[in-house]
């Protein structure tokens, strides 16, 4: 990101010492105060204010070196992708269901797809030992050879297909893995059916 003056071309990076509210209503505002370090200045960005138009988020600061004079106008703006996301509805049920919990209210937890049980002391220690002997580093982009060899053995023993390794992509999760097969094969226009087993 670059401020620039009519002189001088910075290349900035910063830290935001406010987490900014959600924008609701018409042109909500809020205040504080960005600071960070460029070369030999400075800087430090006051009156901050955050507006919402047209679905575009925008943070206007005045910055001023404190060695010199200047004064440069900056104009932040998430894009338009990430203004559309909305907060995770899993994950709102999901906090409510913590704040019961810490209230002293039994829960029986229906929103994130996690076991109700603890890792199991084999899975535990066999993460702890993979550690302690340095199995830190970056596996290959689909997935250790061992991990698809065994998924292979899963998918045929427990629910009779047959895939081989190299057919096998291992990810995160299950969102994911949907995100990137949607990715993979659909185009802005196409119509998607999606199946819902009950």
């Amino acid at each position: 990101m670059a401020a620039t003056s009519t002189s001088t071309s910075y290349r900035l990076g910063f830290r935001l010492h406010q987490q900014l509210a959600p924008c609701s209503g018409s042109h909500p505002q809020t205040s504080g105060a960005v600071s960070f370090l460029s070369g030999s200045h400075n800087f430090s960005f006051k009156s901050l204010e955050t507006t919402r138009r047209s679905q575009l988020s925008r943070i206007s600061v005045v910055v001023k070196a404190e060695s010199r004079s200047e004064e440069m106008q900056l104009d932040i703006s998430l894009s338009p992708r990430v203004n559309a996301v909305k907060p995770s509805k899993t994950v709102a049920i999901t906090d409510q269901a913590t704040a019961l919990v810490q209230a002293g209210v039994p829960v029986i937890r229906l929103a994130a797809g996690e076991p109700d049980f603890d890792t199991p002391v084999v899975i535990a220690e066999a993460g702890i030992n993979a550690i302690r002997e340095g199995f830190t580093r970056y596996t290959p982009n689909a997935g250790t050879q061992e991990l698809r060899v065994a998924i292979c053995h899963k998918l045929k023993e427990e629910n009779g297909i047959s895939y081989t390794p190299d057919q096998i992509l291992v990810s995160n999760g299950a969102k994911q893995s949907i995100y990137q097969a949607m990715l993979a094969v659909c185009s802005p226009g196409d119509e998607v059916m999606f199946f819902m087993s009950k």
